[in-house]
């Protein structure tokens, strides 16, 4: 029988909420980080009117991360519910966190309604990233014209990362059968290479880019890179970026063969 999301042994001392919230947050380990969550939760249970709603919500934050750090996505899901429930202080993020594990269980459309709000929800100055990963879900469910659309409409608000949108609807051109010249990938490769965003997700799109501009060397080094850390980085990232690390792996795999 499927535990429940808090069925876990009772902290073994009283925490207060807000140190109980601080401790999980600075922990390491995925299960006393949900247990130090939980015992935060269960003292809110025992204060006057169920304590601050706010401070609820970041503690059921802290338990849907553990989860997913731990590879449960049915547990994680449901802490996640309940993080971006009455109360939530961020929900854009609560969202996204909602949108990503819905994604990882494979119900797309759920992501994508769900990432939608989270987009909706944003501020002006978070909005242009909110749209990019709802354009990123929509291009992992094939709906490409939706994606391009929504790619363009996060480029219209974005502030840091213009050059990495640029970057991937490069790569959704790619992924249509469009062919972009070879000088037109390799521009937008070097434009992102000198950007802030340049790591991490922008490592994995210079290499796709690269790997299409025939500079294979290049691409075998930023794609390599990119699975390395994917592959040894935490168990919640890599659940979240299926999409991208199997792409990436593809693509490796073609310039190994070639």
């Amino acid at each position: 029988m499927r535990r429940s999301p808090s069925s876990v042994p009772a902290s073994p001392e009283p925490l207060d909420p807000a140190e109980a919230l601080r401790a999980a947050v600075g922990c390491e380990q995925p299960a006393e980080q949900r247990r130090l969550a939980l015992a935060g939760l269960r003292a809110l249970d025992e204060a006057p009117g169920g304590g601050d709603p706010e401070l609820r919500a970041l503690l059921w934050r802290q338990v849907h991360r553990a989860w997913l750090e731990e590879g449960d996505l049915e547990q994680a899901l449901a802490a996640a519910r309940h993080a971006a429930g009455p109360g939530c202080p961020v929900p854009e993020v609560a969202y996204t966190d909602l949108a990503r594990v819905l994604m990882a269980l494979g119900r797309e459309q759920e992501a994508i309604e769900t990432q939608r709000l989270a987009a909706r929800a944003a501020p002006p100055d978070r909005r242009g990233f909110h749209l990019w990963t709802l354009g990123a879900l929509l291009q992992a469910a094939g709906q490409w014209d939706e994606a391009e659309r929504t790619l363009r409409r996060a480029l219209r608000w974005a502030r840091r990362e213009r050059e990495l949108l640029q970057a991937h609807l490069l790569w959704l051109d790619l992924q249509r059968g469009r062919h972009p010249g070879h000088d037109e990938l390799r521009r937008a490769a070097d434009a992102l290479a000198r950007a802030p965003s340049r790591g991490g997700y922008g490592e994995l799109l210079q290499g796709i880019l690269r790997a299409h501009a025939e500079q294979r060397d290049e691409a075998r080094a930023l794609l390599g890179r990119f699975v390395e850390r994917m592959r040894k980085g935490p168990t919640a990232r890599r659940l979240t970026l299926q999409f991208e690390l199997r792409e990436a792996e593809r693509l490796l795999a073609t310039l190994a063969d070639a």
